[in-house]
């Protein structure tokens, strides 16, 4: 049905990790083409073609491995359908697993031949550099992990903010007519497949959260999270499928369009937040500099030194999604005070050279700075000193 495309295309692109992956302009078109092999590994499944699948996913996790769980949770999906058609093809979901680890275990070969041929080590990030025996010691961990988040994006606050557009009711009726549909077709089952399905449903979290199993040092964010549209692409396919109630799928209809909605305007919040917070550091930094220039020992090729990074919390935080539009402008960390050279040089058209971080340790503790007020500037030792807050980084 075109009006299934059309829903699904709109939640697709509403859904909140595809804003916030868009924020890293950088390597977005990557997500995306991850994104596309992803989907193109369960279409192969589907269609019978391992082989292609295989290649799909090792392009997906070479790409961006957190969008392997799109193919994992699609797989899912299909063996969901088939119980519910009163099918049981378990040979064929065991086997579909298998071909989606074979995809991992080939990619993870490849990236380490590569590796060697290069001679290159691999960057630590959160575990997902490696897979071996701490991935299999940490299963236990990972797997509670994975049903904490994937409750706690569906009605937390700590992956997406739901409470303020009520996303947490939403949801919580979502998921009560994806309950109705399945408990209808339940009725209908042979009883032999009841057992099935009740394991593929309680496995499903797992499916949508395999980041938390393959980097097992980190968890599901908004960014990583992409299996969890899924959940919602499960419901528009299970309401076409198997209701004939047109309370039930109008319903349904109608809750996707007002979550696409919610994602619209927190999309939006996301980005406004970002902008405030890119604005603020922009007027705060250009007034500390001009204080500075205002000095009656100043040379504009001392260097300097700011106590913390420059913190912010945007008006419309709130009303964002609640991921990335937390984060200050630059990383809170003497990296971030740092990075105050590229801002200032892009977006000032000044050169502001940072003093390293032994100098910065030795000034914090001279009796001249600890007396400074916040907001104060002054050259202490040749350094022209610039404390901004109370809080001295580590």
């Amino acid at each position: 049905m075109k009006y299934l495309k059309i829903l699904i295309t709109i939640l697709l692109v509403l859904f909140p990790t595809i804003s916030e992956s868009a924020l890293y302009i950088y390597c977005f078109d990557s997500y995306m083409l991850a994104l596309l092999f992803s989907i193109l590994g369960i279409y192969f499944i589907k269609e019978n073609k391992p082989l292609y699948s295989i290649i799909s996913i090792i392009i997906t996790l070479s790409l961006y491995q957190a969008y392997i769980s799109v193919t994992i949770t699609g797989v899912f999906i299909l063996y969901i359908i088939e119980l519910l058609d009163n099918k049981n093809d378990y040979k064929k979901f065991i086997k579909n697993l298998i071909i989606i680890f074979i995809g991992l275990v080939s990619y993870f070969i490849l990236l380490k031949l590569g590796l060697l041929i290069l001679c290159k080590e691999l960057a630590t990030y959160k575990g997902a550099s490696s897979f071996g025996i701490n991935t299999i010691l940490s299963l236990p961990k990972s797997i509670i992990n994975s049903y904490i988040d994937y409750y706690s994006f569906f009605f937390k606050e700590n992956i997406i903010f739901n409470n303020y557009y009520l996303r947490n009711i939403i949801n919580i009726l979502l998921y009560l007519l994806l309950l109705i549909i399945i408990i209808s077709k339940t009725i209908k089952l042979n009883k032999n497949n009841i057992p099935f399905l009740i394991i593929v449903l309680l496995l499903y979290p797992i499916a949508t959260n395999i980041m938390n199993l393959i980097a097992c040092e980190t968890r599901i964010n908004l960014v990583t999270g992409i299996g969890f549209v899924m959940l919602y692409i499960l419901l528009i396919i299970l309401t076409e499928k198997y209701t004939n109630k047109n309370i039930i799928k109008n319903t349904s209809i109608i809750l996707l369009l007002l979550l696409s909605y919610t994602y619209l305007l927190s999309n939006n919040g996301t980005f406004m937040s970002k902008e405030e917070t890119h604005n603020n550091y922009y007027f705060t930094l250009s007034e500390y500099l001009y204080k500075a220039s205002t000095l009656e020992d100043y040379n504009e090729d001392l260097p300097y030194m700011f106590n913390d990074i420059i913190r912010f919390e945007a008006p419309s935080l709130k009303a964002s999604n609640g991921c990335l539009a937390k984060n200050y402008e630059t990383f809170d960390n003497y990296l971030g005070i740092q990075s105050t050279y590229y801002f200032a040089k892009r977006f000032i058209g000044k050169k502001v050279y940072v003093v390293e971080k032994d100098i910065y340790d030795e000034i914090i503790k001279k009796d001249e700075f600890i007396e400074m007020k916040v907001g104060e500037v002054k050259i202490i030792d040749n350094v022209i000193v610039i404390k901004n807050s109370e809080n001295n980084l580590q």
